[in-house]
């Protein structure tokens, strides 16, 4: 009932109609009129609107209102930043010990693709952690989500229910067995979603970001007469043991803020310098180096130094006498600028220190 009004209440705010004040209204003041009651005598006698503003209204105030269970088809939320061939977005190693694997769609074969790229960089590096990348990460293939956390589980148990179908994870003896930190944002969505939480009930990852985006559950797709089709949300996604999750989303252990512009250019490159205090995170401190220049610019910075200038002059001025070659400098460590892989990196570099003083 407390759905209806809200709905209702909606309308007419969509429509600027403005609820009665507390000395007009009658004594049951609680309870909205009847939708289709109400319909009408807008319909009817609100001068200049027609039949389609009032339905646009209507649909506006309704899909509000219901958030992330129904969907118009044009008006879904992006399940990705933008399509790939290979579901499997990028991978790296950070300081030769931290696995990066960033990924893009769920889709058939991502499963195989996420195990191959980790046995080929565990195969060349002393690992200590791994970083799961699920920023703007999205697709409803649940399947695909629950066979890549099977990859970390070495005995069998409840990994991921969607409608009607559910997977446990197998017995094996070379699943991943690293500390994990999972990157999420605002459009971290459906089966990424899955992942996350199934990593962190299964207490796996650590899961560092923003708030997702709440789509993880199992919808419907109806055509409407007039050529539209609206997804309904039929099922609800359950990880490990049975938790349910959210239409709320998922709210990360560490939540670091980072505008979205910034967050796409840190996925281009992690490394590169834009304006401190863009990117915020929860407790108000910043990752080391977040501020800091990074290589590439103190090296271009080098160039003209004093010894430089002065070599400049000296050239200008005796040209008959031969320079002896300038010292080569080497260049400082290339320093993460993106907050939110900065912090998981931080995360796991401690959790490694941790572990080499037992």
């Amino acid at each position: 009932m407390r759905r209806i009004r809200a709905i209702q209440l909606s309308f007419l705010l969509v429509l600027g109609v403005t609820p009665a004040s507390a000395d007009e209204r009658a004594p049951d003041s609680r309870s909205l009129p009847p939708f289709q009651q109400l319909y009408n005598l807008i319909l009817t006698h609100l001068p200049g609107l027609t039949e389609a503003d009032l339905n646009r209204a209507a649909v506006s105030g309704l899909l509000s209102q219901l958030g992330n269970r129904v969907f118009l088809v044009s008006n879904a939320p992006p399940t990705a930043l933008r399509s790939y061939r290979l579901p499997l977005d990028k991978t790296t190693v950070f300081d030769r010990a931290f696995a990066y694997l960033r990924i893009k769609n769920f889709q058939s074969g991502l499963a195989a693709s996420f195990a191959r790229a980790f046995d080929e960089m565990r195969s060349t590096n002393k690992l200590n952690g791994l970083i799961v990348d699920l920023r703007f990460a999205g697709g409803s293939d649940y399947a695909e989500a629950a066979a890549v956390g099977d990859l970390f589980f070495p005995r069998e148990q409840p990994l991921l229910k969607w409608g009607d179908s559910s997977r446990r994870s197998t017995v094996k003896t070379n699943s991943i067995n690293l500390p994990v930190t999972v990157l999420v944002n605002h459009r971290t969505a459906g089966a990424a979603e899955a992942l996350a939480a199934l990593l962190r009930e299964a207490e796996i990852g650590l899961i560092v970001g923003g708030p997702t985006a709440g789509h993880a559950q199992v919808f419907r797709e109806f055509s409407l007469g007039d050529g539209h089709k609206v997804r309904i949300a039929s099922g609800t996604i359950e990880v490990g043991g049975g938790q349910t999750l959210s239409p709320e989303g998922i709210r990360p252990d560490i939540q670091v803020q980072v505008r979205e512009e910034l967050e796409l250019g840190y996925l281009e490159d992690p490394f590169r310098v834009s304006t401190p205090g863009l990117g915020r995170l929860a407790a108000g401190s910043s990752p080391a180096g977040y501020a800091r220049t990074s290589a590439g610019d103190l090296a271009a910075h080098r160039k003209m130094t004093e010894s430089i200038l002065i070599r400049e002059s000296q050239d200008r001025n005796e040209t008959d006498r031969e320079e002896a070659p300038a010292p080569t400098e080497s260049s400082p460590p290339a320093v993460v600028q993106d907050p939110a892989l900065a912090r998981a990196l931080d995360v796991l570099k401690g959790l490694a220190l941790v572990k080499t003083r037992r």
